[in-house]
């Protein structure tokens, strides 16, 4: 069973037009970045989408963009936008998870998919919740998560995007040449991309939630963090995943990583700038052969400190609130609301083969399954009556949060309070709804003083 904890967060030109085609129903608008198609998508209950898929948010990363910051698109003539429901995924291992769900791996990689509810029009300005898909900063993609449901049955706008993994994103050489964090730059980028282009799509940019599980859960306490984020977004849902020490690659996680270069290929040089360009002609294949997780993922060495993720980097972070602010902010409980959560309803995934009968409850990302639709599930997997009821709930609570900071309504059966450090209240996502608190209080005690210690000598200037 997960913790998941909702935060919210408040820091602080386009033309349209209908070019209706009769054989795809697609639509082209107009925005700042270039026109865009998208495509009609009918839903049950007579609803509908249009979806935007494929859309360039950065240059791609190649040749000496490669282990770079991502480069502004900027302005496109050609039209973008493809009729296929997915688009390509960054370079990664393929895992084999579904033979139905092939994507193309490359590292042209760095767009993003925008679904919208109903007919398009600038006129609806209805808000955005931009998900960060989660994977262990080494696997995963935008494809694999489709938003048209939670896009029709909440009416906000969902934004789900790429970014680089693996050493693809994260290689640090200790220089400012290549000093790592790019996939958290490629965020960044396709924040303000939807910053700057969303109401072109019928978006409110002063209306924006990030969200993200796991690894992406991770990615948005981070972007949390960072001042030029400020006016980008206005609030934050962190999945089962929030900035901790163990995320952090240290000096020693980097040698690691430098030895397996030296061991692996041909690009030996001590010279920064030589090496650098060593590892921008290799191909794709010979980048990912230079680190397999699988090689860290064994009993002597899995609890170690991971060798693929966040650096620390003066130009992107730290200036950043310890957990004592956190809870301050809890504590005032004004309009700046924290909520906390959990999914202990069983899995709407079958096993196979089924657990043991000791297991029960919800596991790693099952709340995922209840809010997207999942092309990387085989077919057979649908979503039971119960399931599909909790799942309505997740997502009505979820959008209201992202509209108004406010998970509640009236058709709402629980209402969800905001965390207090005195009740330490929280809602449980079960197939009856309920209000608990101090959910395993003993754990999160150990945590609280690990993100200080994160946090405490590493404020740089920016």
């Amino acid at each position: 069973m997960d913790v998941y904890q909702g935060i919210f967060v408040l820091i602080s030109l386009a033309s349209f037009c209908n070019c209706n085609d009769d054989s795809h129903q697609s639509v082209v608008i107009e925005t700042p970045s270039g026109p865009v198609r998208g495509y009609h998508e009918a839903l049950p209950d007579d609803l509908y989408v249009h979806r935007f898929i494929k859309i360039p948010y950065a240059h791609p990363p190649l040749g000496d963009l490669r282990f770079k910051k991502p480069k502004p698109v900027g302005r496109w003539t050609d039209e973008q936008g493809i009729q296929e429901k997915n688009g390509p995924a960054c370079m990664q291992e393929d895992y084999g998870l579904n033979p139905e769900f092939k994507p193309e791996y490359t590292e042209d990689c760095l767009y993003l998919n925008i679904y919208v509810p109903g007919d398009v029009s600038r006129d609806k300005r209805l808000s955005v919740m931009l998900f960060i898909h989660g994977g262990g900063f080494v696997m995963g993609s935008a494809g694999e998560y489709n938003g048209q449901r939670l896009a029709a049955q909440g009416d906000v706008i969902v934004v789900i995007i790429n970014y680089r993994l693996g050493l693809f994103g994260f290689l640090n050489l200790l220089d400012p040449i290549a000093n790592g964090n790019y996939a958290l730059w490629d965020q960044m980028a396709a924040i303000r991309w939807v910053h700057e282009n969303i109401e072109a799509f019928g978006g409110n940019p002063d209306s924006v939630t990030i969200f993200g599980e796991s690894a992406g859960g991770m990615s948005v306490h981070h972007q949390t963090l960072i001042p030029a984020n400020i006016g980008m977004f206005q609030r934050a849902i962190s999945m089962s995943g929030v900035v901790n020490k163990q995320i952090i690659m240290n000096d020693n996680d980097l040698k690691k990583v430098f030895n397996m270069i030296s061991d692996k290929t041909d690009c030996k040089q001590e010279n920064k700038a030589e090496l650098l360009m060593c590892l921008q002609k290799l191909t794709p294949t010979e980048i990912l052969g230079i680190v397999n997780i699988y090689e860290f993922m064994t009993p002597d060495n899995y609890t170690e400190e991971m060798l693929i993720g966040p650096s620390i980097d003066g130009d992107l972070t730290m200036v950043a609130p310890s957990t004592s602010a956190l809870i301050a902010h809890s504590r005032k409980n004004t309009a700046h609301r924290t909520y906390n959560y959990i999914l202990s309803a069983p899995s709407p995934v079958p096993f196979e083969p089924p657990p043991p009968a000791w297991f029960s409850g919800a596991g790693h990302a099952d709340d995922l399954y209840l809010l997207f639709d999942m092309p990387i599930l085989p077919t057979k997997n649908r979503l039971e009556e119960r399931h599909t009821t909790l799942s309505s709930r997740i997502i009505r609570y979820f959008t209201n949060f992202a509209k108004t900071g406010d998970p509640n309504s009236e058709e709402l059966p629980v209402t969800w309070p905001p965390y207090d450090v005195q009740t330490r209240e929280y809602l449980d996502f079960d197939f009856e709804l309920s209000v608990n608190k101090d959910f395993h209080v003993d754990a999160t005690r150990i945590f609280q003083p690990q993100l200080r210690e994160l946090f405490q000598n590493e404020k740089q200037e920016l």
